[in-house]
């Protein structure tokens, strides 16, 4: 059974835990932070590919061993 505050905010379509407050449908990125969001995906992309490569090699490694 939902609450009557948490029943009010599903109607409303407004969230409000942890002191965030977003309409529902808003979008999370304002145009003045797209730089920076551009930079973290670009370093989590660099992150993946080095963390791919290093993983193929262990694995190669322990398969050499195991052999």
């Amino acid at each position: 059974m939902l609450s009557g505050s948490l029943l009010s905010q599903t109607i409303y379509g407004v969230t409000t835990r942890t002191n965030i407050t977003r309409k529902s449908g808003e979008i999370m990125t304002s145009d003045n932070n797209m730089k920076e969001a551009e930079n973290n995906y670009a370093g989590f992309l660099s992150f993946l590919k080095v963390g791919t490569i290093l993983t193929a090699l262990v694995t190669i490694l322990v398969v050499f061993l195991i052999s």
